[in-house]
């Protein structure tokens, strides 16, 4: 929301900066917070383990964590440029991304909140998985409802995050294996999103508008929600077995 304003007359190294400075504050703030005490010192003890390199179940939840980091960086990236080719100005289109993640905090403070009270993750993951495919859906075909099509997408998308990254915890039972089977999520999530700027720029560029990427995210969105529907109760309780190094 504040990007455009701060660029002014389009120098975006000025914007750039003080965004930048901004992290800077948030960095010193989390060094506060991880200072280490006697229960991390006790956890340098515990033996690694391997990354669940075979396992199917580990692979579906960086299938899960990657096709949903796909549509949130494909989103934040290319959406306010396909309003603004869309004839909106600069500041109509940033703000886009301003209401996306500022909803979106609703639903990612929100649902942690309740998530112990759900007899499955899967369930949840799954509708909000739907709802968001169906949000980019209105948002290729109906310009005209941008607004509360984005809105309704931040919210989809800030209750998976932090359902997904419970995930680990479901099909591991002791510190170590969870922490291998979130180290090769988030592995594998992170190298599939990085793909998504750099496809859905290529896409824009070889036919010429924005709208093949935003079909794209929705083919996309079927997909993580298809994803979704392999988390199986009992899917999870076989979980992913120890591997000591």
């Amino acid at each position: 929301a504040i990007a455009v304003p701060l660029a002014g007359d389009g120098d975006w190294r000025r914007s750039l900066l003080v965004l930048s400075a901004a992290a800077f504050v948030s960095l010193g703030l989390w060094l506060l917070l991880v200072r280490e005490g006697p229960e991390e010192r006790a956890g340098r003890a515990v033996r690694p383990v391997r990354l669940p390199w075979r396992n199917g179940t580990a692979w579906t939840l960086a299938l899960v964590f990657g096709l949903q980091s796909v549509l949130f960086y494909g989103s934040i990236a290319w959406l306010p440029n396909a309003y603004v080719e869309r004839g909106w100005p600069t500041t109509d289109a940033a703000s886009l991304v301003a209401i996306a993640s500022g909803v979106s905090l609703i639903t990612t403070i929100g649902v942690p909140l309740f998530a112990d009270r759900f007899r499955a993750r899967r369930p949840v993951i799954v509708v909000a998985a739907a709802v968001s495919t169906l949000a980019l859906a209105v948002v290729a075909a109906v310009p005209e409802l941008a607004y509360p099509a984005v809105a309704v997408l931040g919210l989809a998308l800030g209750a998976v995050l932090p359902l997904v990254l419970n995930l680990p915890l479901d099909v591991a039972d002791d510190p170590a294996s969870v922490g291998s089977v979130a180290a090769l999520m988030l592995l594998g999530g992170y190298v599939i999103s990085s793909t998504a700027p750099f496809v859905l720029g290529a896409a824009r560029d070889l036919t010429g508008n924005f709208g093949a990427s935003l079909w794209l995210l929705v083919v996309v969105g079927v997909a993580f929600t298809a994803t979704c529907l392999r988390l199986s109760g009992g899917r999870l309780r076989r979980g992913v077995g120890r591997e000591p190094v």
